[in-house]
């Protein structure tokens, strides 16, 4: 069963590439990322900063449903991806990404959250891909999509696109081994495989096995980490078991086995289809960059901080982009409300009309809260939400694709 994730704050951004040797049309997402005061961010594991409640976000597994891209490796009739929630926050401080990433997975017969490490022996052809991994993938350089490598990409970290992989409280490329590197990146007596290290990056890691409950927070330093900047990002990995490690690599049917998975693309509450007809997931957190999503840094705070810098009181008044957008019928409207008060949420057409009152002068305590509408009586278009709390107003578009 999913639980409930944190707040997200996520737009779409239509942009027409030139991909497989046609033109097709790919949705990315686009992520505000506050910045942050480094002092307020302690890198150990747990996301107890007040700074992280008003972070960019990136929901894979939620209540709301899935916006992830998996495969099942062959265990055919698994109703969802195994995770009760999967969700990430990111926030920015000059040169620094700061990423959080928490990972609740199933532990039941097919995965339980495990990190196999080094190859078993010198013999041993998959080693630490039996086991579960995480990959984060950064980019300032949109002009690279693709690469022939699965080891990291690091020669171009820290400009990237590269990926790391982080397995348990490991934050390397490769898992630390050896990475083949072209030889424009290589000295001219230097070998091809080289090993890289990920001193740019701090990194915190909790974990507990017995409940599948993975937390990553890194501080990541990156040049084009600036105001009004963009990079790109992603997240993707695998789950896997001790029982798939310690028997056949090619036992891919059975009933305690591996799978990758990904972020973006992904179909909406479809996580089993490949969006765009693409062949496989992991390719486009591996291989591939051309539909990460775009983060860009905004110099407002993360809308939490003080209000008379004594009793560490938040104060903040925010309306959310409903998720997901475009939607066909349903969509999310979250918002965050600092005080007790009366609160209405009102949808306009597009020529200022009220279709519907979600909700009246209700009183609502201090929080975040979500809101649903199913637009399922209305015509395709551009709707208008409006929301009233405290003596503040805020409207946003969305969009209804039937």
């Amino acid at each position: 069963m999913r639980r409930q994730g944190m707040v997200i704050s996520v737009v779409f951004c239509f942009l027409v590439f030139l991909s497989y040797g046609f033109a097709q049309d790919i949705s990315r997402f686009e992520i505000d990322v506050p910045k942050v005061d480094p002092t307020e961010i302690t890198i150990d594991g747990v996301m107890d900063e007040v700074a992280w409640q008003g972070g960019g976000e990136a929901n894979l597994v939620t209540a709301d449903g899935f916006q992830i891209w998996a495969n099942m490796y062959g265990r055919e009739g698994l109703a969802e991806p195994e995770f009760d929630e999967y969700y990430g926050r990111l926030l920015w401080a000059d040169d620094t990404l700061y990423v959080f990433m928490h990972i609740d997975e199933f532990v039941n017969d097919s995965t339980n959250l495990f990190w196999a490490g080094a190859y078993k022996a010198p013999t041993d052809s998959f080693g630490h891909w039996a086991g579960d991994q995480l990959f984060l993938g950064l980019s300032n350089r949109a002009g690279i999509e693709e690469w022939d490598n699965w080891e990291g990409n690091p020669w171009m970290a820290p400009d990237g696109p590269y990926h790391l992989m982080i397995m348990g409280d490991r934050v390397t490329f490769n898992d630390g081994f050896p990475a083949w590197t072209p030889e424009d990146y290589r000295s001219t007596f230097e070998d091809s495989l080289i090993t890289y290290d990920t001193d740019f990056i701090r990194s915190g890691v909790t974990f507990d096995t017995l409940t599948g409950v993975w937390d990553v927070e890194l501080a990541i330093y990156n040049p084009n980490a600036k105001a009004e900047a963009c990079l790109a990002f992603n997240v993707g990995g695998s789950c896997g078991s001790r029982w798939f490690y310690n028997f056949s690599a090619v036992d891919w049917g059975s009933p305690d086995s591996y799978g990758y998975y990904t972020w973006q693309p992904n179909v909406p509450d479809d996580p089993w289809t490949a969006p765009y007809g693409l062949g496989w997931c992991g390719t486009y957190i591996q291989q591939n960059s051309e539909y990460w999503t775009k983060l860009k840094f905004v110099t407002e705070p993360t809308g939490v901080k003080n209000t008379d810098g004594l009793n560490g009181r938040p104060v903040r008044f925010a309306l959310h982009q409903n998720y997901p957008n475009p939607f066909n019928p349903r969509t999310n409207i979250r918002f965050f409300i600092a005080e007790k008060g009366l609160v209405t949420l009102k949808v306009y057409n597009i020529v200022g009309q009220v279709i519907a009152t979600l909700l009246n002068d209700e009183s609502m305590a201090a929080g975040t809260y979500s809101v649903s509408w199913n637009a399922s009586d209305f015509p395709s278009g551009i709707y208008l939400y409006q929301l009233e709390a405290g003596g503040h107003v805020e409207t946003k578009k969305m969009t209804l694709m039937k």
